[in-house]
């Protein structure tokens, strides 16, 4: 992660031009103590005089009803993780097939945000082990997905156009690179297109889609993003992997900036 993430946070503190000090770097990752010590995590202020102005309120107007109603199928924030491995006597090789890098017996203790991955050793308590399907400590199992996609086709067949509104991958952010959460999205695009491919789908930007997470840096006038730091390695190769979902101008425009509209049959122009 160090090696990963360390130019982009290098690159922060050289535009800070040495104001962030050891203190605040150690209250920020570490908190706790550390925290107390540094002034830039509760010493500021933020003057937005658009606030102290409160907006004129109109009267609501609402549409007009039909008697046209549509079903749509919201997909947010899948994590989906991509080793969760469970016990060994559950595993079948259905499921295996599923999931490329599936292995097997691990812990749902592991002391970090998410556990439950072939990173894990298998618990000493057999009741810390992994779940076949998931586990309140670990991020969705791509297996899990499968079946969950495959009930609401089955139980709701008359579902129009689904949304899928990004955060593929998992949140072990420590472990990710490029590849990793590329890897993720493919993964999900697979899984949806198996079992809404007959449909529309309209896909969306998470925060967690980029690495490092959160960090879409766009050009502002007079300034160019470093190559380095430029967020089309991620837009291009979404762009791609839309090909069934979206016609050529909106993956274009994915491209160069990430976003897109479209006009649906059904509802009309969204974004």
């Amino acid at each position: 992660m160090i090696n990963s993430v360390g130019i982009q946070l290098f690159a922060i503190l050289d535009v800070a031009n040495g104001t962030i000090a050891a203190k605040d770097i150690c209250g920020m990752i570490l908190g706790g103590n550390c925290a107390k010590k540094s002034k830039r995590l509760s010493g500021w202020t933020l003057d937005i005089p658009d606030l102290d102005v409160e907006p004129p309120t109109l009267p609501l107007v609402y549409p007009k009803t039909s008697n046209s109603t549509y079903k749509i199928l919201h997909l947010s924030d899948p994590h989906v993780q991509l080793d969760y491995a469970v016990r060994k006597k559950l595993v079948k090789s259905t499921v295996i097939r599923i999931s490329r890098l599936f292995q097997v017996g691990s812990s749902t203790e592991c002391g970090k945000v998410i556990c439950c991955t072939s990173y894990n050793p298998p618990p000493k308590d057999a009741s810390k082990v992994a779940g076949l399907y998931g586990d309140y400590k670990c991020d969705l199992p791509l297996p899990t997905l499968d079946l969950i996609l495959a009930q609401a086709k089955a139980v709701h067949p008359d579902i129009k156009y689904v949304f899928l509104t990004g955060d593929y991958p998992a949140h072990d952010v420590w472990r990710q690179d490029r590849a990793h959460n590329l890897e993720a999205a493919k993964a999900i695009v697979d899984v949806v297109t198996k079992h809404f491919g007959h449909i529309s789908v309209y896909p969306a930007l998470g925060n967690h889609e980029i690495f490092p997470v959160n960090m879409f840096p766009a050009e502002d006038p007079g300034e160019h993003v470093p190559k380095v730091f430029d967020p089309s390695w991620l837009y291009n190769y979404l762009a791609e992997i839309y090909v069934n979902w979206l016609p050529g101008p909106q993956r274009a425009t994915i491209k160069d900036s990430g976003y897109y509209s479209v006009i649906n049959k059904f509802t009309g122009p969204f974004f």
